[in-house]
């Protein structure tokens, strides 16, 4: 069983970013790291549906090819 890792390893320069926006959106202090947290665990869960998307269609591509049938 694979161990998903759940928190994204990102840049400083990917977390400025992220702060700068919500700076700009006028969040400051807790507001400010709420923000940025959970703009951290969006992206993590859209990585991982990109990643189960990826997995599903290699499977689909590897049920296609099985038994030396290549359509």
């Amino acid at each position: 069983m694979r161990v998903i890792n759940f928190l994204t390893k990102m840049s400083a320069k990917e977390l400025k970013a992220i702060a700068d926006i919500g700076i700009t959106l006028g969040y400051i202090g807790d507001e400010l790291k709420q923000f940025v947290n959970d703009e951290r665990m969006r992206m993590d869960k859209e990585k991982e549906v990109e990643r189960q998307r990826k997995e599903a269609e290699q499977e689909a591509e590897r049920q296609r090819t099985e038994g030396g049938w290549v359509l």
